[in-house]
């Protein structure tokens, strides 16, 4: 009698984190499936039981993202409750997005090409049916406000940073060598210049993210403490990561401390939004 295989359900989660993260760093066509097996510490021929190809990954791995913003969102939408709060809790959604996938939305922007047509329609799909619940609950809260000015609003507070910032990031990995290759002409010298810009180069996107939420809690008056968080992110984590694997990886261990620095400085100014900021009262100026 021969018992069935029964598969891991973790494991095509822990295939769609490495490959996320690898494909990051690194570029999709420079990522194998030998490469993803590795870090997720199986054969490459073990994720072909799971995915058929290394599209099929990316195509999973968007869809995972795309589908739980969708699913998260029209669950607020039909749970009854007052438009101020539903909206509320779609931009916390958003704001978690970005903490705990900040690589798959580096890897949305950079690589979406590289997903079939058909699938590429569908995600955008998906995308658009979300971006509605946002535009109905904002023509709820603003009356005078037609659909198209709602939708231009969500998707310039949705993705004006990760558009803007992700297609020139996305351009700079491509373009990397000549551009640099403007300032510098030394091989070697070249070579390091393109491997530091390789560490941090996709956490400028995180970065610009924690200057659109601090600059709106300045602005509304709350300036303590998202300037104090910007100077502890430098001080607390930059530079003490910088120094430490400074010891152990050199100029790159120092470089690190940029991606680090940008990471935990969005994590902080969301906290502060979500604990203290979120529940303040303001009054109108004009």
């Amino acid at each position: 009698m021969t018992t069935a295989r029964v598969r891991d359900p973790a494991r095509k989660e822990r295939i769609l984190s490495a490959a996320a993260d690898l494909v990051a760093r690194r570029g999709f066509t420079a990522v194998s499936m030998e490469d993803i097996g590795e870090a997720v510490g199986i054969t490459a021929s073990a994720i072909y039981r799971h995915y058929d190809s290394k599209n099929a990954v990316l195509v999973a791995m968007f869809d995972r993202v795309v589908d739980k913003l969708l699913s998260e969102g029209q669950a607020i939408a039909a749970a009854g409750i007052a438009p101020q709060e539903a909206l509320a809790r779609l931009v916390d959604g958003q704001i978690e997005f970005v903490l705990t996938d900040r690589e798959v939305a580096q890897v949305y922007f950079r690589e979406i090409a590289q997903v079939p047509e058909a699938d590429r329609r569908r995600l955008r799909r998906n995308q658009r049916l979300y971006v509605e619940e946002w535009v109905l609950l904002l023509t709820e809260l603003r009356p005078g406000l037609d659909d198209a000015g709602a939708r231009a609003l969500v998707h310039a507070a949705i993705g004006v940073n990760y558009v803007v910032s992700g297609a020139l990031i996305g351009a700079t990995y491509l373009l990397a060598w000549k551009i640099l290759g403007m300032f510098i002409v030394e091989p070697t010298t070249l070579a390091i210049a393109h491997g530091l810009l390789m560490i941090t180069l996709w956490s400028y996107a995180i970065f610009g993210n924690s200057a659109v939420l601090s600059g709106t809690m300045r602005a509304s008056g709350a300036v303590a403490w998202p300037t104090a968080i910007n100077i502890a992110s430098i001080w607390a984590v930059e530079v003490p990561v910088a120094f430490i694997l400074m010891q152990h990886l050199g100029l790159s261990g120092i470089w690190i401390g940029y991606p680090a620095a940008f990471c935990a400085g969005l994590a902080a100014q969301t906290i502060y939004y979500k604990a203290a900021w979120k529940g303040r009262r303001f009054e109108r100026l004009v």
